[in-house]
């Protein structure tokens, strides 16, 4: 010792606090750099001038820290050269692992690190900073420390961090902390399949911001499994937080959650932060149409907690039910979603009312309709529900439930008086009724009751059953919400009820069941006739006995039995059927008796011809006699309506003695309101013509001509007298 110092000291220590009070205490100096601590092996070379020695040191320590630093193992070297500290080591620890230099002189300290990898929610409390970011990353950054001052500056990166709750994949760009505020620059990440950039500076004690923010893509399914669409937005504003906002525009492509219509919202967004929570309002429009909508977010900072409050109202109510076409009509909401992301609690009111409100598939819609409906938790339960159907009054309630695969539950149920109906094309009743709309896991039924006080069907028997036919062209559609909607309906008439078709028109009573699908219904149940006339051959038959059952569980397929009777000349004529619509058994028979020929003959004509005859050739004409009535009803159609004829016919009969099948075309005009003429031919030869010509004289007193089929000319006086 004297004018030069060469000490070297090496072993274990187990106070490396202890160690530097030594190292001060034998140099005569304090140092500035923070404190270092742990265990472990040192090198220690103090050497050169007495007054102002260097100092080089290796050392490994497990623990060892350094300022608030913590970490499983440090080694490295330091050096004292003239009053300055220098230090580079290397830490390894679970948290964070890299190379640490360090320089400490008059103008403060210097730490220069290079991290491999480090756990920022470890880092930043090191630091005295507290931001709500997790993850790993890495980086490069250069902390100064002077007195109370601190700054911090470099770039980092990191695969997957979160923040807030929400995780940020790639997160990349620059940051800097001076006097108190912390900026990201060229901060950029990926969010929910989507990208966010922009720059960041905040002000850590007055709460001073400027924000610049971009997110394009945003994938909504990934925020939650039922929802797509695509957000973008951006978020420009300076100020100070709790008093100004960070707002601009936002934007959803093709949102859409089951069972709603795909949509567009457009609006603005304002940002702010506040006692330790974020804040977010939302507020725009659901295109098309003017569909209002204000959702506000808060979001605490410290706690895994979410509470939305939202309102808003629709005008174009076909976003929300996409099956009902036409609808028209306003629903108002109020609601908020709050707790634990994990559990959150939804409660909310939604009020509606419009002029027409359109049942799918049906003929009629609900008109001046109004409701309140409370949702809890994906639970939609109306309250009240009031509307007319047909000018008679309608009332309803029941539930509605909402699961991740759209509307899961339903049970609504709806009661109606004095409803003036067409449940059907060409049909229409005064009726009283109830249908109960049922869901679940394995069930969709609408259940109904419905009593008809009157009814007109002017269907045809072998009409199918649908609910509604159009005119237009259909494109081929998507699935819709009711294709699989099955059906148990009870229609009820005591009597009053009328079919009027092409057959005749009948008063009759019922009772029958529409079961089957919406798409491919079915019908069974009874048709009995209380009286009325039947059509046949352009006579009229009135009728005796009428019924028809349905009893096919499968299809729609009527069994007919009728009797009924008309007078022709001096003949009393009976017509019978019996069997399924496409297989029926007709009969005539006539007093005075005829050959069922000649029963056709005088039902076409008005005459009767006598023939030879046997029994199986009267069946065959009275069965072809049918089929050809029921084929040539579409000809007679289009020839009455083409050439304005009054009567149009075609009539099997057999050729005289022979048991072959001939045709025979009967064409009728009247030429003025008491002036009738009739032609008709065989078909097969240029012979065989009858003409006939009625002259009506007076209501009682027809005078007839007639040219028969073997040419023949007669001259008759029809009086008509009823007793």
């Amino acid at each position: 010792m004297g004018r030069d110092l060469d000490i070297t000291i090496q072993g274990d220590v187990g106070d490396l606090k202890r160690t530097r009070e030594f190292t001060s205490v034998l140099l005569s100096k304090d140092y500035a750099f923070p404190e270092m601590r742990g265990s472990g092996e040192v090198d220690l070379h103090v050497f050169g001038e007495y007054y102002d020695p260097q100092v080089h040191s290796g050392f490994s320590f497990s623990p060892g820290s350094f300022g608030k630093f913590d970490a499983h193992s440090v080694e490295g070297e330091a050096e004292i050269i003239k009053g300055d500290f220098f230090a580079r080591f290397n830490v390894d620890d679970p948290d964070m692992k890299g190379r640490v230099g360090l320089f400490s002189g008059l103008d403060g300290v210097r730490v220069d690190i290079h991290m491999e990898r480090g756990f920022v929610e470890r880092i930043f409390p090191a630091l005295d900073f507290e931001f709500p970011l997790q993850g790993e990353a890495s980086g490069n950054f250069e902390v100064k420390l002077k007195g109370e001052s601190i700054q911090v500056k470099g770039d980092f990166a990191g695969p997957l961090m979160n923040f807030v709750g929400q995780d940020l994949k790639e997160l990349g760009g620059k940051l800097e902390w001076k006097d108190d505020f912390l900026t990201l620059s060229e901060l950029q990440f990926q969010m929910h399949e989507g990208t966010v950039k922009g720059d960041i500076t905040l002000g850590l004690l007055n709460q001073e911001f400027d924000i610049n923010i971009l997110g394009e893509e945003i994938d909504f399914s990934s925020l939650y499994s039922g929802m797509t669409g695509n957000l973008s937005f951006l978020l420009d504003g300076k100020g100070f937080f709790g008093k100004d906002f960070a707002l601009g525009p936002f934007e959803i492509e093709d949102l859409y959650h089951s069972p709603f219509k795909k949509t567009t919202a457009r609006g603005l967004a304002r940002f702010n932060h506040s006692e330790g929570k974020l804040d977010l309002d939302l507020m725009g429009n659901f295109s098309p149409g003017q569909n209002f909508f204000n959702v506000s977010f808060s979001i605490p900072l410290s706690e895994d907690l979410l509470s939305v409050g939202m309102r808003g109202s629709f005008t174009n109510l076909e976003l929300l039910l996409p099956w009902a076409d036409g609808i028209e009509g306003r629903v108002n909401y109020l609601g908020e979603v709050k707790g634990p992301l994990s559990s959150l609690e939804v409660k909310g009111a939604v009020d509606f009312r419009g002029p027409v409100f359109p049942l799918p598939g049906f003929a009629h819609a609900f008109r001046d309709y109004s409701g309140l409906m409370f949702v809890e938790n994906g639970l939609l339960t109306f309250r009240s529900l009031q509307a007319t159907l047909g000018g008679g009054d309608v009332q309803g309630a029941g539930e509605l439930r909402i699961g991740e695969g759209g509307i899961e539950v339903i049970d609504v149920k709806l009661e109606g008086t004095n409803m003036t109906i067409s449940p059907l094309e060409r049909t229409r009743a005064l009726a009283d009724g109830t249908l109960n709309l049922i869901k679940g896991p394995d069930q969709f039924v609408l259940k109904g009751d419905f009593f008809a006080h009157r009814l007109s069907w002017r269907r045809e028997v072998n009409e199918e059953f649908i609910f509604y036919s159009t005119p237009y062209y259909q494109r081929e559609r998507e699935p819709g919400f009711f294709d699989d909607l099955n059906l148990d309906i009870r229609l009820r008439a005591d009597d009053n009820a009328w079919i009027e078709n092409s057959l005749g028109r009948v008063r009759t009573r019922f009772d029958l069941t529409v079961g089957g699908s919406v798409s491919e219904p079915v019908i069974l149940g009874d048709i009995d006739a209380l009286g009325g006339d039947i059509n046949f051959q352009d006579r009229q038959f009135k009728l005796l006995v009428g019924r028809v059952n349905f009893v096919n569980p499968v299809s729609t397929e009527p069994y007919i039995s009728f009797v009924g009777e008309t007078y022709v000349k001096d003949f009393r004529v009976t017509f019978s059927l019996d069997g399924l619509l496409d297989n029926l058994n007709p009969e005539f028979t006539s007093s005075p008796p005829l050959p069922p020929e000649d029963v056709l003959a005088l039902l076409a004509l008005g005459e009767a011809f006598r023939r030879t005859y046997s029994y199986d050739t009267s069946m065959q004409v009275s069965t072809a006699s049918l089929i050809s009535f029921q084929l040539s009803e579409e000809a007679k159609e289009r020839a009455e309506g083409l050439f304005t004829l009054d009567r149009f016919r075609i009539d099997p009969f057999i050729m005289g003695s022979s048991a072959e099948m001939a045709a025979r075309l009967t064409v009728g005009k009247k030429v003025s309101k008491n002036f009738f003429i009739l032609y008709s031919t065989n078909l097969t030869t240029q012979k065989e013509e009858i003409i006939k010509m009625e002259w009506e004289l007076t209501d009682d007193i027809s005078l007839i001509g007639t040219r028969d089929e073997e040419g023949r000319i007669s001259f008759d006086v029809k009086i008509r007298k009823r007793f």
